[in-house]
């Protein structure tokens, strides 16, 4: 009699619980099919877009979490996280550049340009790229209180795995035939990913400028 009072207790409880999700889902965030991505937008406005979604009005509402643009320390994790035994866990990842995992609980699109919220530290910051498009990350690194919100890759002549280590930067280049293209160029100190692989940086390209382009998008972080 107890142990059929006590699974009684647990299906009600279950029960409960399955309320209290679905109620909470409410306010959760909805993945709809056939919408695209949000482009032509600069870097600063797309910084904005992610850190502005822990206000009230937003569609996470007011709660303890921490929202932010990507930056590739964030990027690299993902990378590393698709090779593992919770992504696709083998060399034969053919369609890795469309989702992590083959299904709908992986990454998905990564076959597109991605802004991250990471720069060169060797970085021209009287520029008009910094006047004009990544006002907003300049102002984050110079403030205590936002500046882990911007990654800054280390001044360093040469760009190679051991300075840039946990960024899935120079380890991971062309993987799957991504593009990987890096320069030395203080006026273009932006990492734009293209595919989850591949990286343009310190390259004379618009991509790495943070100016609004329809062909770059980008991705917010959201933690705990």
């Amino acid at each position: 009699m107890n142990k059929i009072k006590n699974k009684m207790a647990i299906i009600f409880i279950s029960f409960i619980f399955c309320i209290s999700i679905s109620t909470m889902s409410n306010g959760a965030i909805e993945i709809k099919s056939g919408t695209t991505a949000y482009t032509s937008i600069n870097i600063s406005e797309a910084f904005d877009e992610c850190y502005n979604l822990r206000d009230s009005s937003s569609t996470l509402g007011t709660n303890s979490l921490d929202p932010h643009m990507a930056t590739s320390l964030d990027w690299g994790a993902v990378a590393y996280l698709a090779q593992s035994r919770y992504g696709r866990n083998g060399p034969n990842l053919t369609d890795i550049t469309a989702n992590t995992t083959g299904n709908n609980s992986g990454v998905m699109n990564m076959n597109s340009y991605t802004f991250t919220a990471t720069m060169y530290e060797n970085r021209n910051t009287t520029s008009s790229w910094a006047t004009n498009y990544r006002y907003r990350l300049e102002e984050a690194i110079a403030d205590p209180n936002m500046s882990k919100y911007v990654d800054l890759i280390p001044s360093y002549t040469t760009i190679n795995a051991e300075n840039t280590v946990g960024r899935a930067i120079v380890e991971t280049r062309n993987w799957y035939g991504a593009t990987y293209a890096i320069t030395n160029n203080a006026d273009y100190p932006i990492i734009t990913h293209n595919s989850l692989f591949g990286v343009i940086f310190n390259n004379l390209n618009t991509y790495t400028t943070g100016q609004a382009i329809s062909s770059v998008s980008f991705r917010p972080i959201i933690w705990n």
